[in-house]
């Protein structure tokens, strides 16, 4: 089952889409990011105030520990990533859930991780 969004649907975004998955994501360890193109992953945190500085490894393993800003960056969403901005998108008010999501019963097990995507995108 595919656990992530791919580079290539995060690039489908507009800026205007990928500033709101910013200003909704809140980076921890771990997360994998698109960083100038390449896949990274947050290996340490420096700080979370005023937009957040954080060190990107790439998976190639090219670069060690860069220091970036959450601006440079946007996330690979995970599932469980997903569910979380949709429950931000619900917090704010903007939408119901059920309006968030479309009907369950219409999806598959192997579909969940793009139709999650799909969902968000719509609510951006």
């Amino acid at each position: 089952m595919k656990q992530r969004i791919t580079m290539e649907q995060v690039l489908q975004l507009s800026e205007e889409q990928r500033g709101r998955v910013r200003q909704l994501w809140t980076p921890d360890n771990g997360d994998r990011v698109l960083y100038r193109s390449k896949e990274g992953v947050i290996t340490g945190i420096d700080s979370l105030n005023a937009g957040g500085t954080f060190f990107v490894e790439t998976i190639d393993k090219k670069w060690r520990a860069l220091l970036v800003e959450k601006k440079e960056c946007i996330p690979l969403l995970s599932i469980g990533q997903m569910v979380e901005l949709i429950a931000a998108i619900h917090e704010e008010g903007d939408e119901s859930l059920n309006a968030i999501f479309p009907k369950m019963e219409e999806w598959t097990a192997g579909e969940l991780c793009d139709r999650l995507y799909e969902a968000i995108r719509t609510h951006l």
